[in-house]
């Protein structure tokens, strides 16, 4: 549930005619897709920082703050009157995420009952789009169905965050802590931030740069996201034109 609903993340289509972004902030296609990247460029800055932080302090205070500020970045975006504070939001949200995104694959390994590990990993992974095409789904049918506005789906995105908040801070925290030794370095040396048997971080990076199967994975993983995000902002307009004429 907490893999699922902050990815419900409900970008009610920009140029949808009745109530959508573009129709509200006169947003341009260069707009729109700024609008987009700015999650994943959120997410790639955080990702930097999340390992170290999630290794040399407490995982539950961290989780938690990080679903507060996507759910207070949802009620930034549903209360917005001009484009920054969209885009603020939308940085913030992909800072939020990125550490449930590093910390789940580790507490599945280490929670996980043995020979189940797999069946986990894939149940928490599906939470990601399972939840984004009820983003979508919900914030179409309310658009498109009622008197509301594309406003109404952040809205009910953050009020849904919340008991996801309470619970979490609720659960004791051996159910969350993962053991440090499983951020630790390659050896299995743990040390301090400052101390000399700290992880050396900077060759690990370099024997994973020098990986074949990394470039590849990462390589076709930025390709498909290409490919994904461009139909996105494509496939509405073009439906909305002859011949099809969407409404």
């Amino acid at each position: 549930v907490t893999q699922c609903n902050p990815h419900v993340d409900p970008d009610c289509d920009p140029h949808t005619k009745k109530g959508g972004l573009a129709t509200t902030f006169h947003l341009s296609y260069a707009e729109t897709g700024l609008l987009g990247s700015l999650v994943y460029l959120g997410l790639t800055v955080s990702s930097v920082v999340g390992a170290p932080l999630l290794h040399w302090y407490p995982a539950k205070p961290i989780l938690s703050v990080g679903m507060v500020v996507n759910a207070g970045c949802a009620a930034l975006f549903a209360s917005a009157r001009s484009k920054w504070p969209l885009l603020v939001s939308r940085f913030l949200v992909g800072l939020s995420q990125a550490f449930l995104c590093i910390y789940v694959p580790v507490w599945v390994d280490e929670f996980s009952p043995l020979g189940h590990t797999t069946t986990w990993m894939s149940l928490a992974q599906a939470g990601v789009p399972l939840g984004i095409m009820i983003g979508y789904m919900a914030s179409g049918f309310i658009v498109a169905n009622t008197h509301y506005t594309w406003r109404l789906s952040f809205w009910i995105q953050c009020i849904s965050l919340i008991p996801c908040v309470l619970c979490f801070l609720i659960i004791k925290r051996e159910y969350i802590e993962v053991p440090k030794e499983d951020f630790g370095s390659p050896s299995g040396e743990v040390g301090s931030p400052t101390s000399p048997r700290a992880s050396p971080r900077a060759s690990m990076v370099s024997n994973l740069f020098r990986e074949p199967l990394f470039w590849s994975a990462s390589l076709g993983l930025a390709s498909l996201y290409f490919v994904v995000t461009a139909i996105q902002l494509w496939v509405t307009p073009y439906l909305h034109g002859p011949p099809t004429n969407a409404d």
